[in-house]
């Protein structure tokens, strides 16, 4: 029976990165039904499953150089694996061995991956053995760094996996919401095409997709980004009981200033923290809430914060007027695993300890945080920021008063990015809502209950160490 799933599509497409991403992508494409039909293997796809587990805790990532016990094209977290199963001396490579047999039975129906591999081979070579055609496929998927991904996330913990109909699709390299999938049954090599799977469907429905390794997980590649890791928790308190230690600290507490640098448990009156003083914020955790800001088939949620302050140069105009500029700062990249973001079961608080602003002055009346979501393709994302400065001229001097005199716009721009959400909070607002629930709740970490805020779907909480430099 045919199936039909329709979504609305994202009307708004970024410019692809590659010239040559066409032919990548019908190379995945065809890899995809190809997958689909090793899989219709029992022991096939037994064994797929077997060497998830064995590299990703969540057992739904695998490079194809893994599954084919190559030792280059691996991912960083396969390659102490690798050697390790080699001293076992595994078993033989039932994938590699359907591989082959599916191939030269059907070469036909794989017209892309034929047109790759053939260019190993000149015009007068014509007879392949099963060796060389099972290294030249294997080889080839190693080497367009490329990887099965198993997002199914069964409602119930001990619900079963490996399923006896499954799907199988492929990154479309593009901002879409929806991409075509195959649908196959166990012990048939048959499969229909369906239309207009979304996100949510990877995640309810045993789909295995084909995606290209993500730049962070490749050994020797640059990577910006922190991986942002799941916060402990004690599910009796429901205490959030890891502080984590920031990147700038030792032991987890910051570096005293001239006095000690002190936690503030509770809500405090920013009148009262004068300028010569120093308030060190600074945002332990996150939480994302879905993956609509993710592309289609996407394995993690890259994010990219920042604050724009005005905290420039100021200038005394002759009419008597202040000129305030505006800075722009990069808080964190972060990447989450999709598992951790994907359904309200998952959704759980990622420690990222990212610094905020290591000295909030009273003169940096408001600041604003903007979310971007990255994503591997060519363009570039600009959003206007506002900040507000509570400054006035005074006998020859600029001096911090607790209102907003001056309003600021800082344009922030980004690479391969999406903006996604900006909040204006002011240095009152935060410091008098530290603790406390209001309409976005509280996290409890280390006995503290931390007020919640939120900019779109990503929810947060800052920490404030405050250092009294009074005489």
């Amino acid at each position: 029976m045919s199936l039909f799933y329709s979504c609305s599509e994202d009307t708004e497409k970024l410019e692809l990165s590659n010239l040559k991403e066409n032919e990548k992508r019908e190379l995945m494409k065809e890899t995809s039904i190809l997958l689909g039909s090793l899989l219709s293997d029992k022991n096939v796809k037994e064994e797929v499953m077997s060497k998830m587990k064995e590299v990703d805790e969540y057992g739904e990532l695998v490079s194809f150089a893994y599954l084919f016990d190559l030792e280059s094209g691996l991912k960083e977290n396969e390659t102490s694996a690798i050697k390790s199963n080699k001293k076992k001396q595994r078993s033989e490579n039932l994938l590699k061995l359907a591989l082959v047999k599916e191939f030269s039975g059907n070469e036909t129906n794989y017209q892309a991956i034929k047109k790759e591999i053939s260019k190993n081979y000149s015009n007068s070579q014509k007879a392949r053995t099963s060796l060389e055609i099972a290294n030249n496929l294997s080889s080839l998927l190693a080497s367009q760094e490329l990887q099965v991904f198993y997002p199914y996330d069964p409602e119930y913990a001990n619900d079963d996996r490996s399923v006896q109909e499954f799907y199988v699709s492929y990154d479309p390299l593009s901002n879409t919401k929806t991409n075509t999938g195959y649908k196959f049954v166990e012990g048939s090599k048959d499969f229909v095409t369906i239309d207009g799977l979304s996100n949510s469907f990877l995640d309810n429905n045993p789909v295995y997709v084909i995606v290209p390794i993500d730049d962070c997980d490749i050994p020797g590649r640059p990577c910006t980004y922190i991986q942002g890791t799941p916060s402990s928790y004690d599910p009796i308190t429901g205490d959030y009981n890891k502080l984590g230690t920031l990147p700038w600290t030792k032991d987890g507490i910051p570096p005293p200033l001239i006095n000690q640098a002190t936690l503030l448990p509770y809500n405090v009156n920013h009148n009262l923290i004068p300028e010569g003083d120093i308030v060190s914020s600074y945002i332990p955790k996150i939480k994302v809430n879905g993956t609509e800001w993710m592309g289609w088939g996407g394995t993690h949620q890259k994010l990219r914060f920042f604050r724009a302050s005005a905290d420039g140069k100021l200038t005394q105009n002759a009419d008597g007027s202040i000129t305030v500029e505006g800075n722009k700062y990069l808080t964190i990249d972060v990447r989450i695993k999709r598992k951790d973001i994907n359904k309200s079961k998952n959704r759980v608080w990622i420690d990222v300890n990212a610094e905020f602003d290591s000295d909030w002055n009273m003169s940096e009346n408001s600041q604003s945080i903007a979310v971007f979501s990255v994503h591997d393709l060519k363009g570039e994302a600009s959003f206007d920021l506002s900040a507000k400065a509570g400054i006035k001229f005074e006998n020859g001097a600029f001096v911090p008063t607790v209102e907003a005199t001056r309003s600021v716009t800082v344009k922030v721009t980004t690479g391969s990015a999406k903006f996604r959400a900006n909040v204006e909070t002011s240095r009152r607002q935060v410091l008098s809502t530290i603790t406390g629930a209001t309409n976005s709740g509280t996290i409890l970490d280390n006995g503290i209950e931390y007020n919640v805020k939120k900019v779109g779907i990503v929810e947060y909480y800052y920490k404030h160490w405050y250092t009294d430099l009074t005489p």
